[in-house]
């Protein structure tokens, strides 16, 4: 097999080689790969002399060994492996994903992002930051199988980060701490501990041997929240009535089953609101 040296000497700078060489690497630069349009499919190139290819006249080499000079195109070489890595990787990734369970997202975004696109691994990302100098048309497949692996798996990435952030946002939904084993979110945490206190069903709120702010740490830390997340919406709804729901009440109802002064003071809130 051939190998081929780049003809470096040939990038006059602003010659018509060296623009189209330097546009391609500032682009790829910006947007991590180069666009080319090819019979309305999008063929992403991570390596900038490798745009060249693209090009009328292509890569302008040294043969080895016979000194011969000439360009190299090498597209179709470097389409048909893109081509078939794209369609290989889509059906991987399709099929992880189908069986993929909740808890495991986030593991199969870090294998991902190892094997894939981790430029300090030795995953396929290497081939992004790999400018030939010396190359044979094997190299050229290579780097085709590679941008159809990695513009798979960024597609992917982004498909597995939607999934983490709707897992968050149901999450959240849920509530973000728990009571007694029901989850509720911290405003509503808050009123829990309001009534409570209101009711004199607790005294070690106001009277906690470090403070307030001791109080507050150890509410956080029993329930899964933070002390300054607590503490924010406690002193809210203890601004008055105006300051809280009737929605975060009817929940909070339910959690005071054990102290049924406080449950009558949240009920007594529920008739106020209008």
């Amino acid at each position: 097999m051939k190998s081929y040296k780049v003809r470096k000497e040939l990038f006059i700078e602003g010659s018509e080689l060296w623009y189209r060489y330097y546009s391609a690497k500032d682009y790829i630069a910006d947007n991590g790969y180069f666009i080319i349009q090819k019979d309305g499919e999008e063929i992403p190139v991570y390596i900038p002399m490798l745009v060249l290819l693209f090009e009328n006249k292509g890569i302008p080499v040294e043969v080895l060994k016979s000194g011969e000079h000439q360009y190299i195109k090498g597209r179709d070489g470097f389409l048909a492996a893109y081509q078939e890595a794209f369609q290989y990787g889509k059906n991987d990734f399709e099929t992880m994903y189908s069986s993929l369970r909740s808890q495991d997202v986030k593991a199969f975004i870090s294998q991902i992002n190892k094997n894939y696109t981790s430029k300090e691994s030795d995953g396929w990302n290497r081939y992004r930051y790999t400018e030939p100098i010396v190359f044979d048309n094997d190299f050229i497949q290579k780097c085709g199988i590679v941008a159809g692996f990695l513009y798979q798996s960024e597609y992917w990435m982004a498909i597995y980060n939607e999934h983490i952030r709707d897992l968050t946002k149901k999450k959240s939904q849920k509530g973000d701490c728990k009571v007694n084993g029901s989850h509720c979110t911290v405003t509503q945490l808050a009123l829990y501990y309001y009534y409570l206190q209101e009711a004199r069903c607790i005294d070690w709120l106001e009277n906690h041997s470090k403070g307030k702010t001791g109080a507050y740490s150890a509410i956080a830390k029993d329930h899964g929240t933070t002390p300054d997340s607590f503490k924010n919406k406690f002193t809210t709804v203890c601004r008055g009535i105006t300051h809280r729901k009737k929605t975060d009440i009817e929940m909070v109802i339910n959690l005071l089953a054990d102290c049924p002064k406080a449950k009558s003071l949240a009920e007594d809130d529920i008739n106020r609101i209008t």
